[in-house]
């Protein structure tokens, strides 16, 4: 059986998926993910506290804070099961 996956895959530096536009707050945040902590390939997802999967050809570099995600913009994914992906209701923002 096929599970469903929830893929996040972008050119650049993913961190933030939030509710309200322009604010980057990670308390009020539906995923964030801070890359200081990458460990054979899984990246705790702050806002929700689940270990997600960085998967694909991506470098860890320095960010503006701690160290950022380097995406290849081809292969690099952060995935995770689809029941467990946020469920945005109404406007929302992606920063990166």
């Amino acid at each position: 059986m096929k599970k469903n996956i929830f893929l996040i895959s972008a050119i650049g530096l993913m961190f933030l998926l939030s509710p309200l536009a322009g604010l980057a707050q990670k308390d009020k945040a539906l995923a964030w993910w801070e890359f200081d902590r990458v460990a054979e390939g899984r990246v705790i997802d702050s806002a929700s506290g689940i270990e997600d999967v960085v998967d694909g050809n991506y470098k860890l570099v320095p960010g503006v804070s701690g160290r950022g995600l380097k995406f290849d913009g081809f292969t690099t994914v952060i995935k995770r099961r689809a029941e467990a992906a946020p469920k945005p209701a109404g406007d929302f923002t992606l920063e990166a």
